[in-house]
């Protein structure tokens, strides 16, 4: 089954129309990039759990393939299988993801689809793409939320209910500025110019930045 076909067999929403452009799913566009590592045994990760299929989505696709999820509720724990390891903790919480890697290996994919709370996506690229191996892939998604300030919608239930609550009554910034993803692309793509950094190429679809990590 194509990647695609397997997001829809386990209900993840990386192939509706609201993750689609031009005739292209999210799903459609991990392909491109995926398929040839199908077989390989690695390390995958995921930021943001929520229901867990997605993680067992990616399960299915990669049958040699350890897949860990990272969210900060605790109920995301129930997700667990085998080949599926969960951390309970925050995005950007670096002694955890950072423990995680090194008892890991380090990582041969990794996924943000947590928050989309630009500082908190911040934190989470420079914590782990250290830590992703050598031709590894980072994916972000969902870059369109990145544009929206929660903090401005802080009394509208449809954006405050789940994540964003619980980010506000941990005291964490739900203040989105894009100029805090924009910052770290223009210094990606400079370091690509000036032939420094280890990033190798670096991707834009809509709504999704793909990066690959060089030697």
């Amino acid at each position: 089954m194509t990647l695609h076909e397997l997001g829809q067999k386990h209900e993840t929403d990386k192939w509706d129309h609201s993750h689609t452009f031009m005739g292209e799913s999210y799903l459609h566009i991990y392909e491109r990039y995926l398929e040839p590592l199908r077989g390989m045994r690695l390390n995958f990760l995921e930021l943001g759990v929520r229901n867990g299929n997605s993680l067992r989505m990616w399960k299915e696709y990669f049958p040699h393939a350890r897949i860990f999820g990272v969210d900060f509720n605790a109920q995301c724990k129930q997700h667990e299988e085998d080949r599926i390891e969960i951390l309970i903790a925050s995005q950007d919480d670096e002694s955890q993801l950072g423990s995680l890697a090194d008892s890991a290996g380090g990582f041969d994919i990794i996924l943000d689809d947590a928050s989309h709370i630009n500082h908190l996506t911040h934190a989470s690229f420079q914590i782990l793409f250290p830590r992703l191996k050598s031709h590894g892939f980072y994916i972000m998604e969902d870059l369109g939320m990145s544009w929206v300030d929660y903090s401005e919608h802080a009394d509208d239930p449809a954006y405050m209910e789940g994540v964003l609550k619980t980010h506000q009554e941990r005291g964490i910034s739900i203040h989105n500025d894009r100029e805090d993803l924009e910052k770290l692309f223009r210094k990606l793509l400079f370091d690509m110019d000036m032939n420094r950094g280890d990033v190798h190429y670096l991707h834009f679809w809509s709504k999704i930045a793909v990066m690959k990590k060089g030697a």
